[in-house]
Parts: C-alpha cells; structure tokens; sequence
C-alpha cells in the first residue's frame, strides 16, 4: 500500500539522526542571519544608484525586502518545527498573570498573533508571478497569482497546523510500522 505523505519534519522524525539533523538546521539558520546581516547593503546601493531609474531601483528594493520578510518566515518556520510553542501560548506563559486576568487588552494578543502570520503570508504572496510573451510584435507582460494564492494558504495553514501534521505524520509512521513488523512476522512463519 503507498502512501503519500507530507514533507513536514519536525522533532518526533529528526531527532533520530539527532546530530545530523542538528548541524543541518544550524547551517541554515547561520546563512539565514548572514542573509539578514548583508541585505541592507545591496539595498543601499540600489537606493544609491542614480544612473538607474528610480522604478527599478525601487523594484530592486521591494524584491530585497520580500526576501527579508521570506528569510524571516522560514525562521519562524523553523522556531515552529523546533520548538513547537506559539506566539500566544509563549505570550501566555511569560506573562501568565495578566493573561489570566482575561481583560480586554488580552485580545491584543490574539489580534497581533494573527496579523504577524497574515503579513508573512502577504509578503511571501506580494510579487506576482511574472511571464513575458510577445504577441503580434508587441511584447507583453502577464501577471498571475496562481502559486502566489497557493502559497499564502500553505503558509497560514503550517503555522495552524503545526501540531496536527506532527500528530498526523507520527499515527502514519507507527501504522507503516506495525505493517512492516506483521510482514516480517509472516515472512518469518513462513520460513520456519
């Protein structure tokens, strides 16, 4: 029986190969700090470069800015599949006391909670999807959102569903092992 799975890795499947795995994700958070660290310098100069007209440097300087708000994202991405503690469930741990309290300003953690994922996710859809095509001489420019709209759900969707897709991978791989562990157990009757 096949089964597709998602490709979600989280602590239940990488702590197997624990430093494998270890120096793996601290590789990709160190060139994703070195990225933080240098990408205001391109943007300087882009913002610097007179001889370039100021939409394309201005362009150049969106583009800089999304991939900030993207290396951001994955290490939001990464603080989830890690740690596995949301914003509001950190918020209300540290400062348990006026949480608890339940008053009005309570709500501000939902609210901000949901606007700092919905930025991500806007910003990870901001540049459209760009084709050139030429028609009748004329070259053309089409903008589509198509994987944009689909990556903007994704992205909502991994930091809701964080522990749902840890459960759910975990429940598929115990079942795959049970099956593996039957059919050796026959293939063993079967020899003997």
């Amino acid at each position: 029986m096949s089964k597709r799975y998602a490709i979600f890795l989280h602590r239940n499947v990488t702590d197997e190969y624990s430093p494998l795995f270890e120096c793996i994700y601290t590789t990709e958070v160190l060139i994703l700090l070195l990225f933080l660290s240098v990408v205001p310098f391109p943007i300087w100069i882009a913002l610097n470069a007179q001889p370039l007209h100021r939409n394309l440097r201005y362009a150049f300087v969106l583009a800089a800015i999304q991939g900030v708000f993207g290396t951001i994202s994955r290490l939001a991405l990464l603080y989830s599949q890690m740690i596995n503690i949301t914003l509001e469930r950190l918020i209300a741990t540290l400062f348990w006391l006026w949480y608890e309290k339940q008053g009005r300003s309570t709500l501000l953690v939902l609210i901000l909670g949901l606007a700092i994922l919905e930025s991500f996710a806007v910003w990870s859809a901001c540049p459209l999807e760009e084709t050139n095509s030429e028609h009748n001489g004329l070259c053309c420019r089409h903008w589509s959102f198509g994987k944009r709209v689909v990556i903007l759900v994704c992205t909502l969707n991994i930091f809701r569903d964080t522990r749902y897709y840890s459960a759910t991978i975990y429940e598929n791989y115990a079942e795959s092992e049970k099956e593996s562990i039957s059919i050796n157990i026959h293939s063993a009757e079967r020899i003997k």
